[in-house]
């Protein structure tokens, strides 16, 4: 079980960066700059947004030397089910502590 202070540290970044999407997709660095926090914490923190369904990469189709493929985009955004409520978001859940 991770301390109770690095908890209370990603439940207040995983707040921050809801709050930060709610505005507008934002790429992962928008993210470790306006969060003031490092590589390692902004990917611990999206992934754990990313696996609870709460936000995503969109993808486009792009044509790459003839083929046409599914390409992800920098920027996270908030997933339609999150945004229509469907989904609970307890940031201390996510962060590790209940």
């Amino acid at each position: 079980m991770k301390p109770l202070s690095l908890i209370a540290e990603d439940a207040t970044t995983l707040r921050g960066i809801i709050a930060l999407l709610e505005e507008a997709p934002a790429t992962h660095r928008d993210i470790i700059a306006t969060q003031h926090v490092g590589s390692i914490t902004a990917d611990r923190c999206c992934r754990a947004l990313q696996e609870a369904g709460i936000i995503f990469h969109p993808t486009v189709m792009r044509t790459v030397i003839g083929v046409a493929t599914q390409v992800p985009q920098l920027e996270w955004q908030l997933t339609a089910e999150y945004q229509r409520g469907e989904i609970d978001f307890d940031a201390e859940k996510l962060a590790g502590g209940a």
